[in-house]
């Protein structure tokens, strides 16, 4: 989590940095929710399948799971909030640094490519950009330095910005879909009965139809399994695209860090 806003003395941003800080509060809201399940929601049972009589080792979740599933829902909005406030202290900003602002114009552009279109930051030769558009009245320090953070000059879909952008554009239209599975990330020891090999066809495939399902054996496998630990709850996003299976908290921490701590102090000399 990144370190302490100093909100207490008036700054040209001070207004930004107190969404910052409320975008922080929710993120502890939702690391307090997952968090509030304990270390191993889950549980692994042997159970025999009724067709095959194959050994399948499901994952299930404990009685306190269904609790949790009653919050499922608030998640994204919670994501939701914090994503908002992040990106709504980018606008903010380029609203104190121009001068004046221009309504339904004025904004902090985050462009994915330099040109061609009008969705690009300067456009093309039959429009004008997001960054031209936007970046009206600001100093040409200010407009150089929005320029060179922009996605397509640092890590293009990965960067942080180019992120943020496109979780707050598609929270404004769906939820944002987060996993309340656990992401299987452990490994499981067979023991064969006297230190037997695995014979072939003793370790079947898992079917594709029952994610839940983490090892099948054969009917006739005498062997033992273990597994170590018991798999924890991991949140992560469900979307197809960079961000798909990537945990929740980490990447909104890692954001709201980038923002505080290098773009709105990159800004504040232009106010």
């Amino acid at each position: 989590m990144p370190g302490h806003l100093d909100t207490s003395q008036p700054g040209p941003l001070v207004g930004c940095y107190i969404k910052l800080l409320r975008a922080r509060e929710h993120l502890t809201t939702l690391r307090e929710t997952i968090d509030s399940l304990g270390p191993h929601p889950y549980e692994i049972v042997e159970e025999r399948n009724l067709q095959t009589l194959d050994r399948d080792f499901r994952l299930v979740g404990t009685a306190d799971i269904q609790v949790f599933r009653r919050r499922i829902p608030m998640l994204p909005v919670i994501v939701g909030d914090v994503i908002h406030q992040v990106r709504s202290s980018l606008d903010h900003a380029v609203w104190q640094i121009a001068k004046p602002a221009i309504e339904k114009k004025t904004a902090f552009p985050i462009c994915l490519h330099e040109s061609g279109s009008g969705s690009t930051f300067y456009g093309s030769s039959k429009e004008p950009g997001v960054g031209l558009r936007c970046l009206k009245n600001v100093s040409q320090s200010a407009f150089e330095y929005i320029e060179s953070i922009q996605p397509y000059k640092r890590l293009g879909e990965q960067d942080e910005l180019w992120l943020l952008d496109e979780l707050w554009n598609k929270d404004k239209h769906r939820a944002l879909i987060v996993l309340d599975r656990p992401t299987w990330r452990d490994t499981f020891i067979i023991s064969t009965a006297n230190g037997r090999d695995l014979y072939e066809g003793e370790i079947k495939p898992n079917p594709t139809d029952d994610p839940d399902i983490l090892l099948r054996l054969d009917s006739k496998s005498d062997s033992e399994v273990t597994f170590n630990p018991n798999p924890p709850l991991h949140v992560n996003f469900g979307e197809a695209g960079p961000l798909n299976g990537r945990a929740v908290v980490q990447v909104l921490v890692e954001l709201h860090r980038y923002v505080t701590g290098i773009v709105l102090p990159g800004l504040e000399r232009f106010v």
